[in-house]
């Protein structure tokens, strides 16, 4: 191991800085808090730091197994890892239960899967303001009163807000794909054509027919 000396500047170091800075900026951005409390902040970046290591490098030991697949000789679980992007709304369950009247779901956002082989994952509990971690996760749709609960723990901890962009009036503009109602493949599939665009000639034996507009 080389180590460099204190001031000195590595070009590859320096690269893949900028590189996770990059996947991190576009991954908060992506979601819809201005500010996130720490345990969050550190969870998504080694999230980001563990997705950079999923792809062959690059000039690396093999120009066909990761440096995941080296270090770990475990494929990726895309069912497992990509269930939900970290910030999501999820309520997590599959752990012990007894017969009271406590409520059997913890109400959270998604910190990442765990790296354990069999499925897991960890949840930051709006409850306990601490990191949990259940066996199974559900996604549902962010809500206001999630994202003002969370907001104001990072507030608490005296995190500033990152956002750069929003409206005049502080209004927060998603992703398309984020926002309830949007068909992602209207988005961005430039042939898509709409379900609603398209008619038969004949009820019984006609062939489709693509309505241009």
């Amino acid at each position: 191991m080389n180590y460099a000396s204190r001031g000195e500047h590595d070009p590859k170091a320096e690269q893949n800085n900028q590189h996770l800075k990059a996947l991190f900026w576009v991954r908060f951005h992506r979601m819809p808090f201005k500010a996130i409390p720490k345990k969050l902040t550190v969870a998504l970046m080694a999230r980001v730091a563990k997705l950079s290591n999923y792809y062959p490098e690059k000039g690396g030991l093999s120009a066909y197994y990761s440096p995941h697949m080296i270090m770990h000789q475990r494929m990726v679980d895309a069912s497992n890892e990509f269930v939900a992007e970290i910030g999501a709304y999820v309520h997590g369950y599959g752990h012990d239960t007894t017969n009271n009247m406590a409520a059997r779901t913890i109400k959270g956002v998604y910190m990442g899967p765990t790296d354990d082989i069999q499925e897991g994952h960890r949840i930051y509990d709006l409850n306990t303001k601490c990191k949990a971690r259940r066996a199974k996760i559900k996604v549902l749709l962010m809500t206001d009163q999630v994202i003002k609960i969370l907001e104001e723990d990072a507030r608490l901890e005296g995190a500033t807000e990152l956002r750069t962009y929003s409206k005049h009036d502080g209004e927060l503009i998603l992703d398309g794909d984020l926002l309830e109602g949007v068909d992602p493949d209207e988005l961005w599939d430039e042939n898509y054509v709409p379900v609603n665009k398209i008619e038969r000639l004949s009820d019984v034996t006609g062939p489709l027919r693509t309505v241009l507009q």
